[in-house]
């Protein structure tokens, strides 16, 4: 993480260099699997975003704070409500990225966007912007709906062509090798689930 100020300063610093900061230490902790840490920060973070009248930073704010919420005990209420804020927010106040981000990573958390063809738009509509990394986690979700609806013929295409490009995020290479072998395995390719697990 790379701050524009020391942590001892941070309490210091005014709401609008305080937020950013705390944001992005929020979503550090979370990624390091302190949720409860990160949740917190990222609640201050949305206060000194607010304070500050940056409705961009509330939003990518609120996403982080959703994503922390998604799947902790008792997040569910919590999930709803960051949802609830993001959607009273103008998204025309809201860069074009952070509104996509919203759509291809977390909208589904609250039953939004969770179609395969509202996936594949979002990966067009992300893709097309130049946001090939917003691409991929739609790419990836696509994946992840495609097993549960049992076409696991279309994980194994769809995964198998994305692995064989050079460029990606290990997490969600990851994800992709997950779902490509648990495909095999449901196709009774035990032998090539094996190879990509």
């Amino acid at each position: 993480i790379h701050l524009d100020l020391p942590l001892d300063l941070l309490h210091e610093a005014p709401a609008e260099v305080r937020a950013p900061a705390l944001c992005e230490l929020a979503w550090a902790h979370a990624q390091d699997g302190r949720r409860d840490l990160g949740t917190e920060l990222g609640l201050k973070a949305l206060k000194d975003f607010a304070e500050a009248d940056d409705l961009g930073g509330q939003y990518r704010t609120l996403l982080r704070l959703m994503r922390m919420a998604h799947g902790r005990p008792g997040g569910r209420a919590d999930l709803m409500a960051f949802s609830e804020q993001i959607r009273s927010i103008n998204p025309d106040q809201v860069p074009l990225r952070t509104r996509l981000a919203f759509e291809s990573s977390s909208s589904y958390l609250v039953g939004e966007g969770r179609s395969a063809e509202r996936l594949r738009q979002l990966e067009r509509l992300t893709g097309h912007a130049g946001f090939d990394d917003l691409a991929d986690i739609c790419r990836v979700n696509l994946t992840d709906l495609l097993m549960v609806e049992g076409r696991h013929a279309e994980v194994v295409a769809l995964a198998r062509d994305m692995l064989r490009r050079p460029h990606m995020h290990p997490r969600r290479r990851a994800q992709l090798q997950h779902n490509l072998a648990l495909s095999l395995t449901r196709l009774g390719q035990d032998d090539e689930a094996l190879e990509a697990a």
